[in-house]
């Protein structure tokens, strides 16, 4: 019986360098930055969505509580419950939703109380967010039907809180100003006939 003889080793096994380790490493690194990078945007994302959903049910809500209410008004006798008519100048501006310093709605109550407590409704029972509304109604025919437009805002991380929880509309800037808002906002827009007798 032969035997064969295994080749020897060599006698200098070269290893990896610090360099090669410290390249793998600098791009595996590279790659869970990536990678966390890309999740953190995907969260935000998805948070920037919730809040738009929740502004959407917001403003149709507010929609369809004007809606019930210009049903039972007669602006022909100047009736005092038909709070969101448009006024003699035309309603150009935006108005807010309520009027006492902090009308940001939440589901731990809405400024406003006495219009309407369906709206804190609107929210899931894990909500905390904050939302501004603002209104805007122009007759399309006089004393018949009115154009509503509803816009609600929520805060981003420049947004100034004090003056949000105010719910002005200087929160959004003219389209003239160049500048983006601060704010997320969503606008909704729709007719409304309104009772005539």
């Amino acid at each position: 019986m032969r035997f064969h003889r295994l080749p020897a080793a060599p006698e200098h096994s070269r290893g990896y360098t610090i360099v090669e380790v410290l390249v793998t490493v600098a791009v595996a690194t590279l790659g869970f930055i990536a990678i966390v990078d890309l999740q953190s945007s995907s969260l935000r994302g998805l948070a920037e969505s919730r809040m738009t959903t929740m502004a959407l049910h917001q403003a149709e809500h507010f929609i369809e509580m004007v809606r019930a209410e210009t049903l039972q008004c007669s602006p022909s006798i100047g009736n005092p419950e038909c709070a969101f008519l448009p006024n003699d100048s035309g309603g150009e501006n935006f108005q807010v939703f309520g009027t006492d310093s902090d009308n940001a709605l939440s589901p731990g109550g809405i400024a406003p109380e006495t219009y309407d407590i369906g709206l804190v409704q609107e929210f899931p029972v894990e909500e905390s967010r904050q939302y501004c509304i603002q209104y805007r109604s122009t007759w399309v025919i006089p004393n018949r039907v009115m154009r509503l437009d509803t816009r609600v805002l929520w805060p981003r991380a420049d947004t100034n809180l004090v003056n949000f929880f105010t719910c002005t509309p200087a929160l959004v800037p003219s389209a003239s100003s160049g500048q983006s808002p601060s704010v997320g906002m969503v606008t909704l827009s729709t007719t409304l006939p309104v009772e005539m007798f």
